[in-house]
């Protein structure tokens, strides 16, 4: 076993900070890493360490968005519009439902994807889930529709499956089923710091481009960004190792006990107050305020 991918501190870090020189704890302190992590990150509301995002948001006309997650390294396109990428029917007149829906987390992978539902005539029901990972084009996504039973698939615009809308499952039962896109590229700056992304100019400017706006409708602008630290920064690393510490030391003590003597031997251990108020002061600058 090893830490997570972006874990924010790594084992030898914890050993040196525990003064642990054995390797026979080494699943345990990995564990503590990973849910000491996910209990920052959690408090702060955004990830820490650099990885791609691929977001979709509301335009509501504004001229700036915020993205969930900062700072910014780089933002590789801004698409908006709504265009069919391929068509999906079905082919089995007495099948009694076939469902097919685009996914920004694909069921049982984690990762954006779609899906497809199929129940037929004696009341079975199949799902094929088809990762974006595997088929990063509507060209080869339609031919992997296409080896599917009951149903069939064409290509209208070719684009990466990336840009193609989240979208609740359409009955092809009832007629092809349209796939939609967001394929107009759109001028704009970035702040790095704030994660802002503000637009410039549109592809149908009103007049001058000051006028540009993002598009008022749901889920109608992808931005594709990496954002975050490319090493933990230091406070962080000590709030994870603090909170590791604990979880890892304290994982065989009664909870309910604060305090204890025996003789002229006394032991007090903070109270929670206490060690929450210790990370707020190393994580509340970085927290994401609502």
């Amino acid at each position: 076993m090893a830490v997570g991918t972006f874990a924010l501190i790594t084992l030898q870090e914890l050993k040196d900070h525990l003064g642990i020189t054995g390797a026979g704890d080494d699943t345990l302190l990995e564990r503590a890493i990973d849910r000491a992590t996910a209990r920052i990150e959690t408090y702060m509301g955004r990830n820490v360490l650099a990885r791609s995002y691929a977001e979709w948001h509301g335009g509501n006309t504004v001229r700036a968005i915020r993205t969930k997650q900062h700072p910014i390294n780089s933002v590789t396109g801004v698409f908006t519009g709504i265009r069919t990428a391929f068509t999906v029917s079905s082919t089995v007149a007495s099948d009694l439902r076939v469902t097919v829906s685009v996914n920004s987390e694909a069921v049982g992978t984690g990762a954006p994807g779609l899906m497809i539902s199929r129940t037929t005539s004696g009341g079975v029901t199949t799902t094929s889930t088809l990762a974006f990972s595997t088929y990063p084009d509507v060209t080869s996504l339609v031919a992997a529709i296409n080896a599917l039973t009951g149903v069939s698939a064409s290509v209208v615009f070719a684009c990466r499956t990336a840009q193609l809308h989240p979208r609740a499952g359409g009955d092809c039962l009832i007629g092809p089923v349209n796939i939609h896109c967001a394929e107009v590229g759109a001028e704009y700056v970035y702040e790095s710091d704030t994660g802002i992304v503000h637009i410039q100019s549109d592809a149908f400017p009103l007049g001058d481009t000051y006028l540009a706006r993002f598009p008022a409708a749901y889920q109608s602008v992808l931005i594709e960004y990496t954002a975050g630290y490319s090493a933990t920064p230091d406070d962080l690393k000590e709030a994870c190792c603090e909170v590791a510490a604990m979880l890892f030391q304290t994982r065989k003590q009664d909870r309910s006990l604060s305090s204890e003597s025996l003789g002229d031997y006394s032991y007090s251990r903070a109270t929670m107050a206490e060690v929450n108020e210790m990370l707020a002061s190393l994580l509340n600058k970085y927290r994401e305020v609502t």
